[in-house]
């Protein structure tokens, strides 16, 4: 996630201690859970930790440990909650609904390992500038570091989520067309008679051929399956202007090419 996606990111989500110790039970059963006594150890070693960060500046091997532990201790749990779903409900409550994904989206374990993955390199950055360096997790409410830094990845997981459908959507509309085969395999909508639209056809595989530039022959694509040049040009990573920019200079170089070669065939001509 790019900075200035985290600077959109609300305030950190809150989540129960109690809901993490279900977690905890669920992802290891036979381990001992901790009593209120040892919680409030706990609870004071993070207070130590964090002094002890403070005064490195919040940077150093203490501050690497630190976000090391916490994206350890988060990615099972973050991972069992996408799972479950529980991610939504976590997402919904804290008012940031997103919608499970259509069934025709893959959600499989590697797709869950992929979004929890993604959150975590978001949430840690997000985690240590919001609760540390800007001073809001306070200890007094009782929240430890870990069920705070599961708040951030609850924060995060929505920017993350909605990347990741945008990004499976425009696979799947880009599997409809396999390069430059798939275009010359678009129907003419303009005319019924099989002949020209053969000859259409056979002239737009002979120019996809000669186009060099991969944005703008992947653009074509994306136009054909119905993106406005915007669109198509967002999807490819550049601005209307950019994209039109290369088109232009795609169209200019082939006309070029078109014109040197009926100079040769004018030549030709001549010498007979």
């Amino acid at each position: 996630m790019e900075t200035e996606e985290i600077d959109q990111v609300e305030p950190l989500a809150t989540i129960s201690p109690d809901l993490l110790l279900q977690v905890e039970n669920h992802l290891a059963p036979q381990a001992q859970q901790p009593d209120r006594d040892e919680y409030r150890r706990r609870l004071a070693g993070d207070i130590a930790v964090v002094r002890a960060i403070r005064a490195d500046g919040y940077t150093g091997e203490r501050a690497d440990r630190l976000m090391q532990r916490l994206a350890a201790y988060g990615w099972p749990v973050l991972r069992h909650w996408i799972k479950t779903g529980e991610i939504f409900d976590r997402c919904t409550a804290r008012s940031r609904p997103i919608s499970f994904p259509p069934a025709h989206f893959p959600w499989t374990g590697e797709e869950h390992s992929t979004l929890a993955t993604e959150t975590l390199i978001a949430a840690v950055p997000f985690f240590r500038r919001y609760a540390l360096q800007q001073g809001h997790w306070d200890p007094r409410k009782g929240a430890g570091l870990t069920t705070y830094f599961m708040g951030a990845c609850v924060s995060c997981f929505a920017v993350t989520y909605r990347k990741w459908c945008k990004q499976q959507l425009d696979d799947q509309r880009l599997a409809h067309w396999d390069d430059s085969e798939a275009l010359i395999q678009l129907p003419d909508p303009r005319t019924p008679d099989p002949c020209h639209t053969a000859l259409v056809r056979d002239e737009v595989s002979r120019t996809l051929t000669r186009i060099q530039d991969p944005k703008v022959k992947e653009a074509m694509g994306l136009r054909a399956l119905g993106y406005t040049e915007r669109e198509a040009a967002e999807s490819l990573g550049l601005t209307a202007k950019a994209l039109e920019r290369r088109s232009s200079k795609q169209r200019a170089k082939l006309r070029r090419t078109d014109a040197a070669a009926t100079d040769c065939l004018g030549e030709g001509s001549d010498e007979q």
